[in-house]
């Protein structure tokens, strides 16, 4: 009786998904954050953001690419954090000035 009061598939839940069991489900995860990051940076109001390479394994986050300014870099920053929270980010984004914005 327990067991179908129970609800399947929050975060967090224990329970093996599909053939591949909890690691499937963390590449789903991960993927769904990968996407949630890379629409939020192509919403910033600053295009080439759009560029950046957004990665995520194990809810670990690295953006990677080349922006025009250290203010872009930080933006970046600033937006996959509203997202994953602090401490979840590595920021390998390279500046290369005269680059378009």
């Amino acid at each position: 009786m327990l067991a179908t009061l129970i609800p399947r598939g929050l975060p967090g839940d224990a329970v093996p998904n599909g053939p591949d069991g909890l690691e499937a489900g963390r590449k789903n995860s991960d993927d769904a954050l990968s996407e949630r990051i890379r629409e939020a940076l192509a919403c910033s109001g600053y295009d080439s953001l759009r560029a950046i390479t957004v990665g995520v394994r194990d809810g670990m986050v690295s953006l990677s690419g080349s922006v025009a300014s250290w203010y872009l870099r930080q933006v970046a920053q600033e937006v996959a954090m509203a997202i994953t929270g602090p401490g979840r980010i590595t920021n390998d984004l390279n500046v290369v000035y005269g680059m378009s914005n």
